[in-house]
């Protein structure tokens, strides 16, 4: 499975030091899909090591009062996937919405934007 850090301050400051992308997954508390996409996407799969290796994970409640730059991962839609470079907060592709993030999203999307990287 995905080896999900809870702070986003921890995670960015750990991506920076090992230089790595951060991927972001934002959810709310009341969203059923959060806790679906979580065990149909980022477990039990061949490319779940490849991620964890080659970013730093972060689940992110935007409904409790976590400190992350909500003007950069505004959204309306929960979960929302964002892969983004650490040092300087850019996106490096465009973020995945609930119905998208799917395992061949994964593969054919995320993996190859980490790859570039």
């Amino acid at each position: 499975h995905i080896r999900w850090l809870g702070s986003y301050d921890q995670a960015h400051v750990l991506a920076r030091q090992m230089h790595k992308p951060m991927l972001v997954l934002l959810i709310d508390q009341n969203s059923q899909t959060a806790a679906e996409v979580v065990s149909r996407v980022f477990t039990d799969h061949a490319y779940v090591e490849r991620l964890n290796r080659l970013s730093v994970p972060v689940i992110v409640r935007a409904d409790k009062h976590s400190h992350y730059p909500v003007e950069l991962f505004y959204t309306t839609r929960f979960p929302t996937l964002f892969l983004v470079d650490s040092q300087n907060e850019l996106f490096l592709m465009k973020p995945l919405y609930a119905e998208e993030i799917t395992p061949k999203r994964i593969v054919d999307v995320l993996l190859p934007a980490l790859l570039d990287k």
